[in-house]
This record gives structure tokens, C-alpha cells and sequence, in this order.
């Protein structure tokens, strides 16, 4: 089993022991990357995804279907390092000085091998990784840069008034809405959209409990520069593409080129790694002292 070493980790690795590593990591690495493994354990996650509603509390069921998937991914990397010079438990000994190594990330199967190895006992990237597959459904959405940035102000100024009516119209909705993520912090549900046409068509609605001014929440929420990186573990880098005229009132209008650094299982899930998105806000709106969030 990847998780069950008895040797002690090792601080430093000689140049032949780094190169053992690396030779290691590719075997297992190259298994995961491979369609019989990404098959499987897609088709694990759409066909129990459907049990994990989000709340906090765990089931008992949710716990077990980690196991089985712990489990069957530990007996595929067994399968796969059979025949092989491969010794596991040396390698996880010594992967935790190699994980030091400047060019850990080099080669995509490597890393791939230590996202593994390193979460797969992590039942919390598990379960986020299964409410991202329930999200995401039997559809993807893409969205093309260009759409995001051929749209006038005025027509800008428009789209915003209609976001905000319907939010307006779907808070005061009562009926409809199903939780997502509730945590002491953050609730998070959805409801199908007015007029959905598919079901990746929806609105999703927070309720955000932060010990902060409004406005300095929103500026959390709509950061997407290097500051970024030290509050969100997720977020690796972004790149703003195009930058909009903003009203006297205050506020920002934007196009981000982000890139994100998912967990391996919220990865495998679907999570897209990099996405363009349309960042505005508005200050004083609807209302004075009110700000209004569109992404």
C-alpha cells in the first residue's frame, strides 16, 4: 500500500537515488495518465458523485467509497510496478526529500505520480473532487476568450442590470434551490435558470460569512494578481488581457487569462487547469453603499 511505509523519510538524496526516484515516479505516473485508469476512475466518480450533497457532516457511505477508490487506485499502481525494479516503500521514504527537488515538475507523469501518492488518502480533496463531477453532469461549458471581450460598454452596462434583477428575482424565490456546499462560513446552492436550455445552465447562489468590510470581501473575490496566491492555495497565476471604461461610481471591468493548480482528484474530476473570465464590478449598485460582483 502507497500509504503504509515502515522506513523513516529521508532528508537528502544522493544524484542515483534522485535518479531512481524520478525513473519510479514515471512508471506509476505513466499508468495514470493512461486511458484504462483515467476511464475507470471517471467512471467511478459520475456513478457515485450523486451521494455527495455538501454538507459538512460526513457519511458513513461517503467514507467507504474513499476506501474503495484508495484501494483499487493502490491495487492498479501495485499492478502496474510488478516486473518492475520499483520498491514502494523506498520510495515513499524518499519521496518527501525529492518532493525539495527544483525540477520536481519537469516531466507531467512525475507529477502527476506525486499528486497521487501524496493525496490519495485525503478524503477531503475526495469529496470535493466528487461534488465537482455531480456539478459538472454529463456536460462541459467552454467559453471562448473572444466572447468575453467583444462586448461593448453599453451593452455591458446592460447585461449587469439584467444579472442584478435576476438576482434579485431568484433570492426572493424560496422554491427550487438545491444546497451545494454548506459550511459554518459559506453556503452555496443552485437552481436551474430561467429558460435553461441544458443542464449546465443555472444559478448558483452564496451567502458569504466573513469577518471583513463588504467592499474588501469583494475585492478578495474579484483579486485575480499575484496577491491572490497567498489566501487561495488553488490559484497559480493570471494575465490580464483587456481592461474596460468603468462608470464615475467606481469599480472595475476586466478579462483574466487564469491558471489554476487543482488537487490530482479535482483534476481528474474535470476541473479546468486554465480559463478566461469576464470580471466586473460596480460599486454603489444596486443601491448606495451596495456593490454588485458579475464573473
Amino acid at each position: 500500500h502507497t500509504q503504509h511505509g515502515h522506513l523513516p523519510p529521508r532528508m537528502a538524496l544522493s544524484p542515483e537515488e534522485d535518479k531512481e526516484v524520478r525513473a519510479w515516479l514515471g512508471v506509476i505516473g505513466n499508468m495514470l495518465q493512461a486511458e484504462p485508469f483515467t476511464v475507470w476512475s471517471t467512471t467511478f466518480m459520475r456513478e457515485h458523485c450523486g451521494s455527495f450533497d455538501g454538507a459538512e457532516e460526513n457519511k458513513l457511505e461517503h467514507t467507504e467509497l474513499h476506501a474503495q477508490f484508495q484501494d483499487e487506485v493502490e491495487r492498479r499502481i501495485g499492478e502496474a510496478v510488478q516486473g518492475t525494479d520499483v520498491d514502494l516503500e523506498v520510495l515513499m521514504q524518499r519521496l518527501p526529500a525529492f518532493m525539495k527537488s527544483a525540477h520536481v515538475d519537469e516531466d507531467p507523469a512525475v507529477h502527476e505520480a506525486i499528486e497521487t501518492l501524496t493525496s490519495l488518502s485525503d478524503f477531503q480533496s475526495f469529496k470535493a473532487a466528487m461534488l465537482v463531477t455531480r456539478q459538472e453532469g454529463s456536460g462541459s461549458v467552454e467559453v471562448g476568450a473572444g466572447s468575453l471581450g467583444d462586448v461593448s460598454a453599453g451593452e455591458t452596462e446592460k447585461e449587469i442590470q439584467q444579472w442584478i434583477e435576476l438576482a434579485q428575482a431568484m433570492d426572493a424565490a424560496s422554491e427550487g434551490w438545491t444546497d451545494l456546499v454548506t459550511k459554518s462560513w459559506m453556503c452555496m446552492s443552485k437552481r436551474p435558470a430561467p429558460n435553461a436550455k441544458s443542464p449546465n445552465d443555472i444559478i448558483v447562489r452564496y451567502v458569504i460569512d466573513m469577518d471583513l468590510p463588504p467592499e474588501h470581501v469583494v475585492n478578495l473575490m474579484a483579486d485575480y494578481g499575484e496577491r491572490r496566491r497567498a489566501y487561495d492555495e488553488n490559484y497559480a497565476s493570471g494575465e490580464r488581457l483587456r481592461s474596460f471604461p468603468v462608470p464615475a461610481s467606481g469599480g472595475r471591468d476586466t478579462v483574466e487569462k487564469i491558471k489554476m493548480k487543482w488537487p490530482y482528484l479535482m483534476r481528474l474530476a474535470g476541473a479546468p487547469e486554465t480559463m478566461t473570465v469576464r470580471c466586473v464590478v460596480r460599486e454603489n449598485q444596486p443601491g448606495k453603499g451596495e456593490t454588485t460582483l458579475v464573473v
